[in-house]
């Protein structure tokens, strides 16, 4: 799945997610939860005020297509858990 702020884009590992259910990140400056509800097969992104962000569940090859200059979580320094 990808997250794009302030035209900064992040892609997470969906296999990651439905593992570990919950991940926390920042992104763009912005605190994030992003949740795996494994009961209902949804995922939820949010704000640290509990709003929610716009996100994409695509293959990876179409997001670095759209975003070559994304970040992956898990490889670059700023992860979060």
């Amino acid at each position: 799945m990808g997250v794009e702020l302030g035209g900064v884009a992040k892609a997470y590992p969906l296999g990651l997610l439905r593992q570990e259910k919950t991940l926390t990140d920042t992104l763009a400056g912005r605190k994030l939860a992003l949740a795996f509800d494994s009961a209902t097969d949804q995922l939820t992104v949010r704000d640290k005020a509990g709003n929610e962000v716009p996100f994409v569940t695509v293959y990876w090859f179409v997001w670095k297509e759209m975003y070559p200059d994304t970040d992956r979580f898990g490889k670059s320094p700023d992860r979060s858990r």
